[in-house]
Order: structure tokens, then sequence, then C-alpha cells
């Protein structure tokens, strides 16, 4: 029995359909955040902080604070929807990548850091996050 199509043609048509498949992932890439969003998204799921990305223009300055998720690292501390950010310890914050880069640098140096809010013109400190130093591992005295 003979082939419908010759082999040259089955190669030819999948090289085709290969090279249509790399066009086609090449014209529609994968869904990607700007870093800006990347830092908001890690502010919202480890602290339970959701923060607008950057300051409104001609605003107060520091970033709102737009959600807070119950239980979260954030509500421990007393942060409250409706305050801005202003500092994380003597740093001012401009916008949320910064925030994230402060919070994680102060956490990882200190353990903890505190925040500075604001709210009209009152201001206010909250410690966040104070991580306790593990216990030394326990030895097997057999």
């Amino acid at each position: 029995m003979r082939p419908i199509l010759p082999r040259w043609a089955l190669f030819l048509f999948a090289a085709i359909l290969f090279m249509a498949g790399l066009f086609w992932v090449r014209a529609h890439p994968g869904e990607k955040r700007s870093p800006l969003e990347e830092s908001v998204a890690e502010l919202s799921h480890y602290l339970g902080m959701e923060v607008e990305a950057v300051p409104a223009p001609g605003g107060p300055g520091g970033l709102l604070v737009k959600a807070i998720r119950p239980g979260s690292m954030a509500e421990q501390a007393g942060v409250e929807v409706g305050e801005r950010v202003v500092a994380v310890g003597d740093r001012s914050v401009w916008h949320a990548i910064q925030l994230q880069q402060l919070i994680s640098d102060e956490m990882r140096r200190r353990r903890s850091c505190t925040l500075m809010l604001a709210t009209d013109q009152v201001y206010r400190c909250v410690p966040l996050g104070f991580l306790p130093v593990p216990p030394p591992p326990v030895e097997d005295e057999h």
C-alpha cells in the first residue's frame, strides 16, 4: 500500500506547524507584571497590607493603605485602612518597591522594623513583625 503523502511533505507540514507555534508563542507572551505590581502583591501576601503603588501627585505623601487582611502581621501591628505609610525606620517611602525593600532589609537585619503612619497631620509609629529568635537545636543525649 502506497502512503497518501510522501515523507518530505509530512516533514514540511510538521516544520510549518512548528514555526507557526513559535510565532504564536512570541506574539502571545504570558502575563507579566511590572515591578511595582509585584511589590504591591508581595506586601499584600507577606504583611497582609494592600497599599497603593505610588502616591497620588500633589498628595500628602506616603502610600495609602487600602486594605488589611484579618489576622495578618499588619493588623497585629495596628495598621489601619486609610493611613499612609510615610517611613520605615528613619527612611522615607516614595513607592511600593522602596517600601517592600526597606521592610525586607530591616527585617533581615533586625528581625523587626518600625513603620511611621500618618492620618491627616497625626503621625504615629508602630512596630512591625518581630520575628522571634529560633531556639537553639536540641542535642540528643543518647
